[in-house]
């Protein structure tokens, strides 16, 4: 397993701004975020290409972050909303990106008259991903979402124990982001039941009570527990901090625990 660093944290800042970080830290295991002010196009895409060949890095793309419930019982809004994420996984594809990231769907207004159905309409959505991400070669992961209101349908372990029962998404990896899971108190249940899913891992802490993106050892999460349980299960992919300050000092953190493993 190695570290890496999410640019989460420059999302209010200016793609240009994203760039000359990838070029002054060093680091060269990146997790991008197709959205906002870093949202892709064909120009964006060549410099990345450019700097990714230039300077030997590895890049993760996530997909886009907001109003894209894939769960939508609007076939309107459903539409344009996987539309948008085809084209982010496409994008992601031509990068070279080891991995494209998505999030799960969500509970509605609707959700009591329509109760249950949108687990069907997110499997649909999802089959349509996983169909593109086959032809397109590359690997796809969901993310864990936090416990609160935000009501997403894919929280706990139960729930992803159930998801993958399905033909559908039995391919599509698990992107555990330890500080949901935490705020669900579902930390170790997910590493040690779903093990073997997870294809990649959001590093930041909290204290349980709401996901705060804070640094590494600034909450109550066990990453001993986290990182011990990951080796057991032959983890060997990448750990994004993906804390909002002090990020960079987190990668080193995090590099130097995977080291006294």
């Amino acid at each position: 397993m190695k570290a890496g660093l999410s640019a989460l944290y420059l999302m209010r800042e200016p793609f240009s701004v994203m760039i000359d970080e990838m070029e002054r830290t060093g680091i060269r295991n990146w997790e991008l975020v197709d959205e906002g002010l870093h949202s892709l196009d064909r120009r964006r895409l060549r410099t990345l290409k450019g700097l990714k060949d230039s300077l030997g890095l590895e890049i993760v793309l996530h997909g886009p972050l907001g109003d894209t419930n894939i769960a939508s019982f609007s076939r309107t809004i459903r539409g344009a909303v996987v539309r948008r994420l085809l084209r982010s996984l496409e994008l992601a594809a031509e990068l070279g990106a080891g991995l494209w990231i998505f999030h799960p769907g969500s509970f509605t207004e609707l959700t009591g008259i329509y109760r249950h159905q949108e687990w069907g309409i997110q499997e649909e959505s999802i089959g349509r991903i996983a169909e593109a991400a086959t032809v397109l070669g590359i690997t796809i992961g969901i993310e864990n979402m936090p416990a609160g209101p935000a009501r997403y349908l894919l929280v706990k372990v139960d729930q992803f124990t159930r998801f993958y029962e399905s033909t559908v998404t039995r391919g599509v990896g698990l992107v555990l982001d330890v500080g949901h899971a935490h705020t669900a108190n579902e930390v170790a249940g997910f590493v040690e039941k779903l093990g073997p899913r997870i294809v990649h891992i959001h590093a930041h802490d909290n204290d349980g009570s709401f996901d705060r993106h804070r640094a590494i050892g600034e909450g109550t999460i066990d990453w001993d527990l986290v990182l011990t349980g990951l080796k057991r299960a032959r983890f060997t992919g990448m750990l994004s901090v993906e804390s909002m300050r002090e990020s960079v000092r987190g990668v080193h953190h995090l590099e130097e625990m995977i080291s006294r493993l």
